[in-house]
């Protein structure tokens, strides 16, 4: 009879001890208010429509997942909604497993993160200075990026496997900057990183993680590199605004980005908190672990996740876009709290509604007096003259970045990217509303030898100077001496050809992307622009011998000279790949 009594005993303390946890989180659900429910709900509210695709949310709270809704549809087809066990792909949001899946191979001594690359991947030829996959981790490696350079070669990045990234890498004769000179975030140091993985665990990357990471938390829900021509269970379809004021299917490629679900973002969550992956807390203080460029300066990226401070409050997360999908999740480690948001609509910012989500929830703990970067700072009351502004009006260049800012008037104020300048001072201004976040500029007048310019600043530190240069205009007789054929073999003989039409330069792209074979031999792959028919693209003349085209990737040509004066070719540049040499046959 004692024996049976025991034996009752330590069933009713195991089926406590597992049910335990659930019972809390819907304890923890149960325990918000109508009104704070009404106020996140409402955040959603032109989502939560059954003819539009939405959101997943996830809010966790002290290890538990107190709110989940999906709100809007996961398939419009079929009236199938949203919910916290939706399959959506999260884009960027994959670094930071790609990252844990490096730090793991370290620990298990199979890598250094202060390799250089060139010991796993071969095919990468050897700079000045060396790259370590440290360098990727933290964007600091100087590598220009795969997504530009087939851009730049014109053919679309779905037509390419990972293969033909890899040896359209290989071709570049230079960087867009020393190793750890500078911090560029792009997406070509991720997928590097995931080609290590493989070549040092013998598995692909989504293997290694689902064996490593996802299996270990519970993540049965998650995929790594989703395949569009296999099924999967509850997988949301992905969507951009159509013509018509409804919504079309986004095109994406064949082999997605990872797609999971908030609920198993919440187990990736609470690892941070517990560690089940091994390596303890040691593990955990690593993933988040920032660098410092070679001048001292600290960065704000760990592995695979940014740091941040948000109102005054330690923040991590990631964001991510791609395929139609948004995503984005933020963790405030020292409150115990996480908004996860998972979108199926380009046009939703999750990142957004995250930090709309964690006012509600957080706004008694924000630190008097410290604001969200994002927030616009009203400037103090400053006039200054229009025709003062207008002597502060002209193009601006960066010989660093080669990127390059036009200041304009409109309406009495002075203008950069539709964006109005406030006034700081005589020569200061905050930059309020466009793309990016708040920055200040300084004009520094022109002294003896330099001419006037441009700083940026932000975070209290100059980040970019620029020069003031002389802007210009060209007849149809000028522009003639930038004609002809101008062809790259740093992106496998892709070919520009630039003509005079209407009286205006206009350029045609031919790509020919050479890539790597298996066999070491190489593959011609010759397509026109995009489609079957060459492209033409307008030139815009900017400054001398430099001219821009494209809008939302503005795209900067600038031509070089030989020692007679003559035109011998230019170099392509853009935000995340930096003077692509083009020569003139």
């Amino acid at each position: 009879m004692p024996k049976t009594i025991a034996t009752i005993f330590v069933i009713l303390v195991v089926a406590l001890t597992i049910t335990a946890p659930f019972v809390s989180a819907q304890e923890a659900q149960q325990s918000l208010t109508d009104s704070i429910i009404a106020r996140v709900d409402k955040l959603f509210a032109q989502w939560d429509k059954p003819d539009c695709p939405g959101c997943a949310l996830g809010i966790v709270k002290d290890g538990q997942l107190i709110y989940k809704r999906g709100y809007g549809m996961a398939n419009l087809d079929y009236n199938i909604p949203i919910s916290s066990k939706s399959v959506l792909e999260i884009a960027s949001m994959v670094k930071q497993f790609v990252g844990m899946s490096i730090l793991l191979l370290a620990r298990q001594g199979k890598l250094s993160l202060d390799d250089e690359i060139q010991k796993y991947l071969p095919e990468i030829p050897r700079y000045q200075s060396p790259i370590t996959i440290r360098h990727l981790i933290h964007h600091t490696s100087g590598i220009r990026s795969h997504y530009a350079l087939a851009a730049f070669g014109g053919i679309a990045s779905f037509d390419l496997t990972d293969a033909d990234y890899l040896g359209l890498i290989a071709r570049q004769k230079e960087l867009n900057f020393k190793p750890g000179e500078e911090y560029l975030y792009t997406d070509t140091a991720y997928f590097l990183l995931g080609l290590i993985v493989q070549k040092v665990s013998g598995k692909s990357v989504h293997e290694f993680a689902g064996e490593n990471i996802f299996k270990p938390l519970g993540m049965t829900n998650t995929i790594l590199e989703v395949d569009q021509t296999l099924p999967v269970r509850n997988q949301a379809t992905s969507y951009a605004p159509g013509s018509n004021g409804g919504f079309s299917v986004a095109t994406k490629k064949l082999h997605g980005e990872m797609a999971t679900t908030v609920e198993d973002l919440y187990l990736w969550d609470q690892n941070f908190y517990n560690n089940k992956l091994g390596g303890g807390p040691d593990l955990i203080r690593e993933q988040l672990s920032t660098s410092m460029l070679n001048n001292g300066e600290e960065l704000h990226y760990a592995v695979g996740l940014g740091i941040a401070e948000f109102k005054g409050l330690k923040r991590i997360g990631h964001t991510g876009e791609g395929g139609g999908f948004t995503s984005a999740m933020r963790r405030f480690p020292e409150q115990n709290f996480s908004v996860i948001c998972l979108c199926n609509a380009d046009n939703i910012d999750p990142d957004r509604l995250v930090s709309q989500v964690a006012d509600i929830f957080l706004v008694d703990q924000f630190k008097q007096g410290a604001g969200d970067v994002s927030e616009t700072v009203p400037a103090p009351p400053v006039s200054i003259p229009e025709k003062q502004l207008a002597s502060l009006t002209g193009i601006y260049f960066d010989p660093i970045t080669t990127d390059s800012h036009r200041f304009y008037m409109k309406d009495g104020k002075l203008m950069l990217f539709n964006s109005v300048l406030s006034p700081l001072g005589q020569n200061r201004f905050k930059k309020i509303g466009g793309p990016g976040a708040p920055v200040e500029i300084v004009f520094v007048p022109p002294i003896a030898g330099r001419p006037m310019q441009e700083k940026v600043i932000w975070g209290g530190k100059t980040r970019r100077t620029y020069d003031a240069v002389q802007s210009v205009t060209l007849t149809s007789d000028q522009l003639a001496e930038f004609t002809g054929k101008y062809v790259s073999d740093e992106l496998g003989g892709a070919t520009y050809t630039l003509s005079i039409k209407e009286g205006k330069l206009v350029m045609e792209v031919r790509n020919g992307i050479t890539v790597s074979s298996d066999s070491g031999q190489v593959l011609a792959v010759t397509q026109a622009f995009w489609s079957k028919t060459p492209k033409d693209i307008l030139l815009t003349p900017e400054f001398a011998d430099a001219f821009v085209y494209g809008d939302s990737d503005r795209r900067r040509v600038r031509f070089t000279r030989n020692q007679q004066n003559a035109i011998s070719g230019f170099t392509l540049s853009n935000s995340v790949a930096r003077r692509v040499r083009f020569n003139k046959p």
